[in-house]
């Protein structure tokens, strides 16, 4: 009787003791397909809208300081509705956060959207409370 390769074995007779005992071949299986976390791509869509908006709030601002020869009133209607904006993307990227949270402790579910979420509603965040206060530092 020869010896034979544990690997080299035909692969339709049943596992040997020695298989058995050491775990014999790894079976990997399949990747796992698990779904999308709905908090996820909530929150990955509240970024993407959050920073859509606050674009176009800072875009708004900078055409309204032009027409007004550099500088906008604070206590016009127009500067009141950008700032409560500001707040409003700030409030928003809050909840896109929370979100972002509970899809990443979501064990059972995909992880990239909850990721991007993460990413987009803190970037959020952070760069407006750091204009804020770049803002109050400067004027």
């Amino acid at each position: 009787m020869t010896w034979q390769n544990p690997q080299q074995q035909n692969q339709h007779e049943p596992p040997t003791q020695w298989q058995q005992s050491y775990g014999g071949y790894p079976d990997y299986g399949a990747p796992v397909n698990r779904p999308h976390s709905k908090f996820g791509i909530a929150s990955f869509i509240i970024g993407l809208v959050s920073i859509v908006a606050m674009i176009a709030l800072f875009v708004i601002a900078a055409v309204i300081a032009m027409n007004a020869d550099g500088e906008i009133d604070e206590t016009s209607p127009e500067a009141i509705a950008i700032g409560l904006g500001l707040f409003g993307g700030i409030a928003l990227a809050l909840v896109g956060l929370i979100f972002s949270i509970v899809g990443l402790v979501n064990a059972n579910a995909a992880k990239v959207f909850s990721v991007l979420g993460l990413i987009f509603n803190g970037l959020i965040i952070l760069g407006v409370i750091g204009l804020m206060v770049l803002g109050a530092f400067i004027g």
